[in-house]
């Protein structure tokens, strides 16, 4: 097993399914160029999201506030949907 700090991050450029129609082969570009691995020596990264925030929590007319009791001001560039 590879160590996390020795895995090489790239970018999926293109996919090439067998003759079963399932992804075989993957061409990656990479910091350092392109290459083709098979999807088997591919691992996704793991990403955590945030919640998306509801804009009906916003409207209700109570400010929200943290456990200490400060109220929270939330961007408006935050709200766009």
């Amino acid at each position: 097993m590879i160590q996390r700090k020795k895995i090489t991050m790239a970018k999926v450029l293109e996919v090439y399914p067998g003759k079963d129609n399932t992804v075989r082969v993957v061409r990656l570009k990479t910091q350092s160029g392109e290459i083709v691995r098979p999807d088997r020596r591919i691992h996704p990264l793991e990403i955590k999201c945030t919640p998306k925030v509801d804009d009906e929590s916003h409207s209700s007319g109570k400010p929200l506030t943290t456990k200490s009791g400060r109220t929270v001001k939330v961007p408006s560039r935050f709200l766009r949907t």
